[in-house]
Formats: structure tokens, sequence, C-alpha cells
């Protein structure tokens, strides 16, 4: 049987939508390549996940941000989740 993936994992309790939050992460040296094949598997699996800069994503739901906080501490980053709205924000024009 196959080994289930870190983002498969994290992504089983992202359900729940209470509104929107902002993950800001640091990584003291470089970003390890498997960190973003995960991100993407936490994005197929449901959660809505907008970069906005390089480490600075929007979140839709507490539980999907505190698993990108998951993730990003499993390969030895730090990361901060800041709740900024219930309803969807809106984009500059």
């Amino acid at each position: 049987m196959p080994r289930k993936s870190l983002a498969a994992s994290l992504a089983k309790d992202v359900a729940g939508k209470d509104g929107w939050y902002i993950v800001v992460y640091d990584f003291p040296e470089h970003i390890p390549t498997r960190f973003y094949k995960n991100l993407e598997g936490l994005i197929e699996a449901g959660s809505t996940i907008v970069r906005v800069q390089k480490s600075v994503y929007i979140v839709e739901g507490s539980r999907a941000a505190r698993a990108l906080s998951r993730l990003v501490e499993h390969y030895g980053g730090y990361a901060r989740i800041f709740k900024i709205c219930e309803e969807e924000p809106t984009r500059s024009p």
C-alpha cells in the first residue's frame, strides 16, 4: 500500500469556511522543492489558497490556514496566520 503524501494527510481536515486568513512564512535557508509539491496538493484537495507574494498567501478557512502553516513548519520554516475578514476580500482594479 503506498504511503499517503503529506498534503493528503493535511488536507483531510481543511473543510469549513470560517473567514479569510493571510499566511506569511519564511524559511531560514532555501525553500525545499517538496514544499511546493505538497502546497499544490493542498490546493488540489479543495483548499482556496491564493498567492499574493512569494511568502504570502490568502487562504479561505482557519483549518486550511493551519494546514498551510503546519506544512511550512514541517519543512523547517516559520509561519504566522492573520485573520483578515469574514467575506471574500475584494481585488483592487
